[in-house]
């Protein structure tokens, strides 16, 4: 495939991948449950949150040295099972089938490292693209996803609603759940 999956570490987080990610973010806002976009600083402060935070991994692909996809795993409480995160790819990565090696990527990581019986995930119902990578990697939708949505002008937050009256705040976007069990 001509690229490289790597943990993210501190010394990875350079002005070019953190423009690449506000790029990729800010073009992609529309499968996000957090729809506000993002500054270069911001997506700085996000990566480098993610490489000091001990309940995720995170990984980004890179093409002839430069980044073209990240994905995350949220490792959870202990006994909890991961959830994927953050998969985006962008630039010099779209058609190479990045998303499919980080996806699969983070399943060997969640199944191999992290010694998961399962791994999940959320995604908004209308991101069909991601589904069908998901179906392609073994994933199957488990649930339907209330949503509970606030909104600050053009800035879209959805939550997963599972608590008593957030229905009050109910949207009409939907959001799924899918796992695939490691057998």
């Amino acid at each position: 495939m001509g690229f490289l999956i790597n943990e993210l570490k501190s010394g990875d987080i350079t002005p070019n991948l953190t423009k690449c990610v506000a790029e990729w973010r800010n073009k992609n806002l529309k499968y996000f449950f957090d729809q506000k976009p993002v500054s270069e600083e911001s997506s700085r402060n996000f990566l480098e949150n993610k490489v000091r935070d001990s309940d995720s991994i995170f990984a980004v692909a890179f093409n002839n040295g430069g980044a073209v996809g990240h994905i995350g795993i949220i490792k959870g409480p202990s006994g909890s099972e991961p959830e994927l995160d953050n998969l985006i790819v962008g630039g010099r990565a779209e058609g190479h089938y990045v998303a499919d090696e980080l996806e699969k990527w983070a399943i060997a990581y969640s199944r191999d490292i992290i010694r998961a019986k399962s791994v999940g995930l959320k995604l908004l119902s209308h991101n069909f693209l991601a589904k069908r990578l998901h179906l392609e990697n073994g994933f199957a939708k488990i649930e339907e996803l209330k949503l509970h949505e606030t909104q600050a002008g053009e800035n879209r937050n959805f939550s997963v609603c599972r608590s008593t009256g957030c229905e009050l705040h109910h949207s009409t976007e939907k959001a799924e759940y899918w796992q695939l069990i490691f057998r």
